[in-house]
């Protein structure tokens, strides 16, 4: 049963409904490294109604994507894309950090940058949760990218600087054949088909394996 409030009885400030709506400014210290699942709960900062707990706010931590970084745990990945030039005379890349420093990443002529390689900066990751002088790997992920056209004497003066390829002996009846774009359409897994010899119906099998299909003339 529900309790009637004389009008003159009623509170100016909520009428009647025992609740008033107030607006509270809550500060959320968030520490170096916290985990991307963190949660911090207020209790008894909720919904208080009249004989009731309070009840209470739970925030929840979403990380935001972010454009050069990714995070793993405490590790950091990233991807580079470098020339092919610069994967075999070697490079100079500027790297802006989280905490908004530069890292100058270097290596030396000769050194040779695979494509797809990887390779890491230690303590240059995120901090460790409670831990902060603790930081993770920046793991570097390596994209060549190669020019789409050499002029052939350039080419030439490349591969005099280049080890020597043994090249096949080609014999006479060999085909010269050329490479095209591939569109990606082709036959994945193979081709199953369930065509049948139009001639041959399989009557006389109608009676299924190991059964009498043609009965034998008596002699």
């Amino acid at each position: 049963q529900g309790n009637i409030i004389p009008p003159s009885n009623r509170c100016k400030q909520c009428k009647g409904k025992r609740t008033v709506k107030e607006k509270k400014i809550i500060e959320v210290n968030i520490d170096k490294g916290c985990p991307s699942d963190f949660k911090k709960v207020y209790y008894g900062e909720g919904d208080h109604e009249p004989g009731k707990e309070p009840g209470d706010i739970v925030i929840q931590l979403e990380e935001k994507e972010h454009s050069t970084f990714q995070r793993h745990g405490k590790d950091l990945t990233m991807k580079m894309d470098i020339d092919v030039s610069e994967a075999l005379c070697g490079m100079r890349r500027l790297i802006k950090t989280l905490d908004n420093r530069t890292l100058c990443v270097t290596t030396d002529p000769g050194e040779i940058v695979k494509q797809a390689d990887i390779k890491c900066i230690p303590s240059e990751g995120m901090p460790t949760y409670r831990d902060p002088f603790n930081k993770g790997k920046l793991i570097i992920i390596f994209n060549v990218t190669f020019p789409e056209k050499l002029d052939p004497s350039n080419a030439k003066k490349i591969a005099s600087l280049l080890p020597k390829v043994d090249r096949p002996n080609v014999p006479k009846d060999a085909e010269k054949v050329r490479l095209e774009y591939f569109d990606g359409e082709a036959t994945w897994g193979g081709e199953k088909t369930h065509h049948q010899d139009d001639e041959y119906d399989g009557s006389e099998f109608h009676d299924g394996p190991g059964m009498q299909g043609a009965q034998c003339k008596q002699m």
